[in-house]
């Protein structure tokens, strides 16, 4: 027989109560409690936290922790961490996970979530998964799910949305980030429901059909009353759509087709030109020249030339030369005598040649400083050593007195080219400043950190840590703690803060003494870093934390809650 004391000390009423006492969390629920939350809040919230960043993070330490604890705990991680609940219902939609999101119906039932899941399947692009969702009763949806199916170019979704009643996306909402053929379907289904569609066909509607060269759409929307503007022509041309700029010809012939040439000049599509000439009359101008010449389209140059297009200035010819066209440079020069140029003055600049070296065209410089005795500035080996062009930086050193300033070391190091930043410092004088080590810093360059530190004496400032901080470089941040004694300023922390990265965060409120929680946790209800603001406010004893759903001084589950300082609610002024 039991003893009573037995009885008394293994019971599961007394463990829940003694454990409501403790801080800290269960051994299973520690995956999560370092992952900032990738949560849609629905029921009023403001705060919209939702990329397939965030979604990506949190959904490869969901798939570790059900391999380990199965989905028979789910209802103790929701109650250990309440806020799970709609990590996890989003994560099985977004994921497609199909046993997930029955399992979570038959256990909780999937109207009982706040997300609108059907949305989050609509963003998903997942027809099969709206269906089942739609299949299993689960209704809850906004307007975002009818736009995001529209703007995915899916048509079979957005008939079964609208067929169910769940919304058809007004047609000035329709979103053209990607466009497809099946944007063109949507478009249509929209169109032909226009009577029950409320709003008026946006502009973009048309410069996307035209900028995918989809000329019977171009002249379906212009049929439908769709606003016009120039950018259809423009895109047009720029992307080398004939029967497009055709139409626009015969259909819109007041149009300014000056810029359509230009456009087209600068992509080198000589068809489109050519089309233009053959039924508009231009006045030469120099623009279509200088934009063929940086692009090197020696084709179109040759073309404006002989049909009279356009004039010539030096600034084509310094164009072609900084983006290394030298054939185009040569033969502007070569040919200078008979073009119509409008400057009288020709001469070459230092920023040609520096600009030509930073982007690393070797044959464009040789030529201009040795054919051309074209003057060299410190820019022009800052900029090679930038980009980690250490041939360039070479030929520099040798055939040119100018040299560098410390722009050139510090510029390397924030790109991390150790091989030019050892170059410079083995054959070059002018040395390196306290940027190099701190834009490594911000860049998360360890080992050139390592480097510079040990070789140079120019050290740091705060801005290492500070900056390190802010872009999430964790041992980068250690590093200079152990290693360096400039320390950090307040920044540091915020910056973490704003990016809810929660391990920095953590790190920096133990290890260091610079930063303030309280004004931190500021940036991070600021920017909807939940689980961040927890961790700060509970660094924080004078905090109060009310909920923002029941307006209720309590944490709340949803993870929907603000920090009251002293009473005062820190975001009333």
């Amino acid at each position: 027989m039991a003893l009573p004391q037995h009885a008394v000390l293994l019971s599961r009423e007394l463990m829940a109560t003694v454990a409501s006492f403790q801080r800290g969390h269960y051994a299973m629920a520690m995956p999560f409690v370092s992952i900032e939350l990738p949560v849609r809040h629905a029921r009023g919230c403001s705060w919209q936290i939702f990329n397939s960043t965030a979604l990506d993070v949190m959904h490869a330490a969901l798939v570790d922790w059900l391999e380990v604890w199965s989905v028979v705990t789910l209802p103790k991680l929701f109650a250990c961490l309440p806020y799970m609940r709609e990590v996890i219902a989003q994560d099985a939609v977004w994921f497609n996970q199909v046993s997930l999101v029955q399992h979570l119906h038959e256990t909780f039932g999937l109207a009982s979530f706040a997300t609108c899941l059907v949305d989050v399947a609509a963003e998903a692009n997942n027809m099969a998964m709206l269906q089942m969702l739609h299949g299993l009763g689960c209704q809850s949806h906004s307007a975002d799910a009818a736009e995001w199916a529209a703007g995915r170019g899916n048509l079979p979704m957005v008939e079964y949305l609208y067929r169910h009643g769940l919304g058809l996306c007004e047609v000035d909402k329709m979103t053209w980030s990607r466009p497809s053929r099946g944007h063109v379907q949507v478009l249509a289904f929209l169109l032909d429901h226009h009577d029950s569609n409320h709003g008026q066909i946006s502009t973009q509607a048309m410069v996307m059909a035209a900028r995918k060269g989809w000329v019977d759409l171009v002249d379906r929307l212009n049929t439908m009353g769709a606003p016009y503007t120039n950018a259809v022509l423009r895109v047009a041309a720029m992307f080398g759509h004939v029967d497009v700029v055709q139409w626009v010809h015969c259909h819109r012939p007041d149009q300014q087709f000056r810029e359509a040439v230009y456009a087209a000049a600068n992509k080198g599509h000589l068809p489109v030109i050519e089309s233009l000439h053959d039924q508009h009359v231009f006045p030469a101008n120099p623009i279509s020249a200088s934009t063929a010449a940086a692009n090197g389209h020696l084709d179109v140059l040759l073309y404006l030339h002989r049909a009279g297009l356009c004039y010539f200035s030096w600034d084509a010819v310094e164009q072609a030369a900084r983006h290394g066209h030298l054939a185009v440079v040569q033969w502007l020069l070569d040919y200078k005598l008979d073009l119509q140029w409008i400057d009288a003055t020709h001469e070459w600049t230092a920023q040609v040649v520096d600009d030509a070296a930073g982007n690393n065209h070797l044959d464009v410089v040789q030529w201009l400083v040795q054919h051309c005795h074209a003057p060299v500035s410190t820019d022009a080996m800052d900029y090679a050593a930038k980009n980690g062009h250490l041939g360039m930086v070479q030929w520099l050193h040798e055939h040119t007195s100018v040299g560098c300033t410390v722009n050139a070391v510090d510029f390397a190091a924030e790109n991390n080219h150790m091989e030019v930043v050892q170059w410079l410092l083995a054959n070059r004088v002018e040395g390196c400043s306290i940027n190099a080590m701190n834009w490594a810093a911000q860049q998360g360059h360890l080992e050139m950190i390592e480097f510079l530190h040990a070789t140079r004496p120019q050290g740091c400032t705060t801005n290492a840590m500070d900056s390190a901080a802010s872009n999430g470089h964790l041992k980068v941040v250690q590093w200079l703690h152990s290693h360096r004694n400039e320390g950090c300023t307040r920044s540091a922390l915020h910056q973490a803060s704003k990016n809810g990265d929660l391990k920095m965060v953590k790190w920096l409120l133990a290890n260091r003494v610079e930063v303030c929680a309280a004004a931190s946790a500021c940036f991070a209800f600021k920017t909807s870093r939940i689980l961040t603001a927890r961790v700060l406010v509970d660094a924080c004893s004078q905090w109060a934390v009310r909920c923002l759903t029941t307006s209720s001084q309590a944490k709340c589950g949803c993870a929907c809650y603000e920090p009251l300082l002293f009473g005062q609610d820190m975001f009333s002024t």
